[in-house]
């Protein structure tokens, strides 16, 4: 087959009605959501500090109404209110709230031992959305836990706190010679000493990873975020650098109605039954060589819907640096976990199944996928990785003064099962390439099974339209892969967390 360019139509999305339109933001404005909330309301339950909780609900009442956009360009959309956008009735402050004690996040997140500062901030809160759970018959849609700014910035794997900030751990553990020990312990609070030690540094992972089993559903929203000019420095100027007002709104409100109502929009004109799984690698360093990599798998819908499967335990090494590779029995396992999953829900296999990975597939690989995939008519293992290799650029010309780069969906083939596809590029209904750098394609690669790359190439453009946890044209990465290091991020940052049953998508976002 000899090389040849192509443009790869760019997918429309469906929205009320059974509306299309090609941006999230033309479609919500002009028809609403694909699938309307039934209560036509969303119960918002928050927990955060006063000051917090006060700047979350003057923001809350800023999005009940219309938002001027940033400038006049086209990329650039006025956010017209939450009910005007979205068809629900949108609440001016909390349905509930929880208050936690003046100064406590701020304090524990100061803590000079690095785990204990995640873990009890973390504690913190999980500890009292859980009583909330067990206490009241109120259950919010979802919760909105508003962070300060130094949680935020004290809570993440290689932060330091200023020794000069640094406040005494309470009740110093021996656990610290301890952490790495596998053993158990023959006391139960030797165990719940060295708890801190087997979590991820990083609060908001580790706020997800500990209410995956209580199933709580969150949004993680700093303070700045909410109100950025109530935090300025000594210049005047904002302190963090954030979206503007109205792309803020967007963002955020499509991210919680997903959560609570569902994917806001589809893709059009989607073929039926078919599935699509991104493969998650993680490594934990803590564990023992046996047990270092979790994998787990994502398994997407052109409908939008998602749902994330446990993590599974192994070496799953590999003789190239950065690979992992499953054995065939793990393979046909989390594969058949999808594929059963799937049926459960819809009474019948699907009738295709691609699976993602940045990855080269093995022999041993395939094989556990091909028995895995039990009833499924057409199985693939396609390879997704961001190349460098080659780059397009198009005369600058009258028609298109703003950009040289070529347009979004722009595609190489060099044959029947390798091509370069470009998800970034220059977007008429934009009249720019949102981008800072020349956009640098995916090399897409049908590494096992019979799959058109044509096909592939569409529903690879296709899956960047079904980002949630913002409101854009469309991401540069397929969502079988946009969240895969963030979902191995909250597999890993728990304890236990092998032991989970499947859970929707917006658990972990």
């Amino acid at each position: 087959m000899n090389m040849r360019t192509l443009h790869v139509e760019e997918p429309k999305l469906t929205f009320g009605l059974g509306q299309t339109a090609l941006h999230p933001k033309d479609g919500l404005f002009l028809y609403g959501p694909a699938a309307p909330h039934a209560a036509r309301e969303i119960r918002i339950g928050a927990i955060g500090s006063a000051a917090g909780l006060e700047r979350l609900s003057r923001w809350m009442a800023a999005v009940r109404g219309f938002i001027p956009a940033f400038n006049d360009k086209a990329h650039h959309s006025p956010f017209p209110g939450v009910q005007a956008a979205f068809g629900i009735a949108w609440p001016d402050k909390p349905h509930q709230s929880i208050v936690l004690p003046d100064g406590e996040l701020e304090k524990r997140i100061r803590y000079d031992d690095k785990h204990r500062r995640v873990y009890d901030t973390v504690d913190l809160l999980v500890n009292e959305l859980l009583e909330f759970k067990r206490r009241s018959d109120f259950r919010p849609d979802l919760w909105i836990v508003v962070l300060p700014e130094d949680v935020s910035k004290y809570g993440r794997p290689k932060s330091i706190v200023p020794k000069g900030q640094r406040i005494p751990t309470p009740q110093p553990a021996d656990a610290v010679q301890k952490r790495k020990s596998a053993d158990a312990f023959l006391f139960p609070e030797d165990e719940a000493a060295r708890l801190p030690y087997q979590y991820e540094l990083n609060v908001h992972n580790q706020l997800k990873a500990r209410l995956l089993e209580a199933e709580v559903v969150t949004q993680v929203i700093r303070e700045t975020t909410l109100t950025p000019h109530d935090f300025l420095d000594k210049f005047g100027g904002l302190i963090r650098g954030v979206q503007d007002p109205a792309t803020t709104a967007w963002n955020l409100i499509t991210t919680l109605y997903y959560k609570v109502a569902g994917p806001p929009w589809r893709l059009t004109n989607v073929r039926p039954d078919v599935c699509y799984i991104g493969l998650v690698y993680k490594e934990d360093p803590s564990r023992a060589a046996s047990q270092r990599v979790c994998c787990g798998a994502q398994m997407f819908l052109a409908t939008g819907e998602g749902v994330v499967f446990r993590g599974h335990l192994g070496p799953w090494d590999s003789v190239r640096a950065g690979e992992h590779h499953l054995d065939e029995e793990t393979a046909e396992r989390i594969i058949a976990e999808v594929v059963e999953s799937y049926a459960l829900e819809h009474k019948r296999a699907p009738a295709e199944v691609f699976i993602h990975g940045r990855t080269r597939f093995t022999p041993d690989e395939w094989r556990g996928f091909q028995r895995g995939a039990k009833g499924v008519g057409i199985l693939s293992a396609i390879q997704i990785q961001k190349s460098k290799d080659i780059k397009f650029f198009r005369d600058k010309t009258e028609e298109v003064e703003a950009t040289l780069n070529l347009p979004r969906g722009t595609a190489l083939i060099l044959d029947d099962r390798t091509a370069y596809l470009w998800t970034a590029g220059f977007v008429p209904r934009l009249q720019t390439y949102p981008g800072w750098e020349v956009p640098n394609p995916y090399r897409i690669s049908v590494q096992r099974g019979d799959a058109d790359i044509e096909t592939v190439l569409s529903d690879v453009l296709g899956l960047t339209k079904l980002n949630f946890n913002a409101c854009i044209y469309g991401d540069g990465q397929p969502v079988t892969l946009r969240f895969a290091d963030a979902i191995g991020e909250i597999l890993t940052a728990g304890h236990n967390l092998e032991k989970l049953k499947p859970l929707p998508f917006k658990h972990y976002i």
